[in-house]
């Protein structure tokens, strides 16, 4: 039965040379850790990276018990001792060694494993899926780049609306700075027209002349006055349209952020998940500079509808659902598309009117997105690719 546990961990080297852990182990942090078959047949040899060096503990099997000292075999199994360590230091053993098995060094494809022949699995025992190194780090590498493909698409949009707002903010100033202006013309154009009818007053009435004079200027000055009047009205009727956008993009800028925190902790689990299997950080590096490089290629109408559609396809599912399921998956997203497509062109109508000249800002030109297709033979294994 222990054997049968063991042999499932994919800490477990099984018959490996100690050589090939020795190279293996360089470069990993302080508490990554593997166990691999002693020399002495039944015992084990713990691995673990302490203060930069590659540590050996020999764990002893003694008539179903074991321990990393024959004075005290604690533990029922290699397994459950292995778990024991892995939330408490080491210097329980040893005062010298201060580290918990924190990382699990996953084994590799041609690391020999043997197998307990006095574990005999039963008809009762459920059956283990066979661990793949190789698959499960492609995995984790693709689940990453999914993750920093999010977190990218969710910082453009992020500051795509804080440039937006930007503008709005521009713009409401620069109607507010006009709005002032105009009520400073009216006030001396008012000013100008009483002086003038204060003129017509005072003239000699037999002066027909300069009495039609000052009556065409002051018809000239109220026609201006009416003038300015109604450009300040619009003004104004534009200003206040451009303040309800400025509430819309406040708003947006709320959603921008919470999806941009939560991709984030999303994308730093599965990094630091990765990285405690052992995965290189130069690798993990790659996989986030080569989801970068890719999004730039993205436009942003692309980016604004896929932002919140949720991912209903998983790697880890492909080997279970097979690709017959992929083109009804495929057929759902695009229909999510093209509604999540129409409400955008919808609020984009509402927000920003042509007759309304408030193209200054964020003005964005709603057309339909050149991703955004019906696959052909979508019963058939159609492919959908962006």
């Amino acid at each position: 039965m222990v054997g049968g546990q063991l042999c499932d961990q994919i800490w477990y080297w099984g018959n490996v040379d100690k050589t090939v852990v020795s190279e293996v182990m360089q470069d990993q942090p302080e508490g990554t850790f593997m166990v691999r078959d002693a020399s002495s047949p039944g015992d084990y040899t713990l691995t673990v990276r302490f203060g930069g060096h590659t540590k050996l503990v020999r764990i002893h099997v003694y008539k179903g018990r074991c321990g990393f000292a024959l004075e005290s075999l604690t533990h029922d199994s290699v397994v459950s001792l292995i778990e024991f360590y892995r939330t408490r230091s080491l210097k329980c053993y040893n005062a010298q060694l201060d580290v918990c098995l924190r990382y699990p060094l996953p084994r590799r494809k041609n690391s020999v494993r043997i197998v307990d022949s006095h574990y005999v699995p039963t008809s009762s025992s459920p059956p283990k899926a066979a661990f793949n190194p190789d698959w499960e780090l492609r995995l984790g590498l693709e689940r990453l780049r999914i993750c920093q493909t999010a977190v990218d698409r969710a910082a453009r949009l992020f500051d795509a609306v804080h440039q937006e707002k930007r503008l709005a903010d521009d713009l409401h100033y620069e109607f507010t700075q006009a709005i002032l202006d105009l009520d400073r013309k009216v006030k001396q154009l008012e000013d100008v027209l009483s002086t003038l009818h204060s003129c017509a007053e005072a003239t000699d009435e037999t002066d027909m002349k300069r009495t039609q004079a000052f009556k065409a200027n002051c018809e000239i000055i109220e026609k201006a006055i009416k003038r300015v009047k109604d450009e300040h009205d619009l003004v104004m009727d534009r200003r206040a349209k451009v303040s309800k956008i400025i509430e819309d993009l406040t708003q947006a800028i709320a959603h921008a952020k919470g999806r941009l925190v939560s991709c984030n902790n999303t994308r730093n689990h599965s990094y630091t998940e990765l990285f405690k299997k052992g995965v290189p950080k130069n690798q993990l590096a790659s996989t986030i500079e080569i989801s970068t490089s890719m999004l730039e290629k993205e436009s942003m109408q692309a980016s604004e509808l896929l932002a919140d559609i949720r991912l209903a396809w998983d790697p880890e599912q492909l080997g279970a659902r097979g690709d017959a399921s992929l083109p009804s998956l495929i057929h759902r997203l695009d229909n999510k598309i093209l509604d999540v497509y129409a409400a955008k062109c919808a609020v984009s109508a509402d927000r920003w009117n042509e007759d309304d000249n408030c193209e200054l800002v964020g003005s964005r030109a709603v057309e339909r997105p050149a991703i955004v297709r019906k696959p052909r033979n979508a019963g058939r294994g159609a492919k959908c690719l962006w």
